[in-house]
């Protein structure tokens, strides 16, 4: 998704939060990466990321493929998240 400064935030394949800001350079348009957010806590390696949400407090919500549901604060980088249960889930 896009930030508050359009900048992309995006779910990267090592549990990872990056967010990434289109600059200009002499050769034209360029990306920069601005931040990164380590989730490797929060994300079991067997597991992937596949959702990322801003909500209306600044917090930047997360799901993983293997139930996982989180919270990242960009600005302390707490990770908050639990793991539900998917075995009743329809699959």
């Amino acid at each position: 998704y896009l930030d508050h400064r359009d900048r992309a935030v995006i779910a990267t394949t090592n549990a990872e939060v990056w967010v990434v800001a289109q600059t200009e350079a002499p050769a034209g348009t360029a990306f920069e990466l601005k931040r990164r957010h380590d989730l490797s806590g929060a994300v079991p390696e067997d597991d992937c990321l596949v959702a990322l949400l801003p909500d209306w407090d600044g917090l930047i919500w997360f799901v993983t493929q293997e139930g996982g549901v989180g919270t990242l604060n960009p600005g302390t980088g707490r990770v908050r998240s639990i793991r539900l249960d998917c075995a009743g889930s329809l699959r």
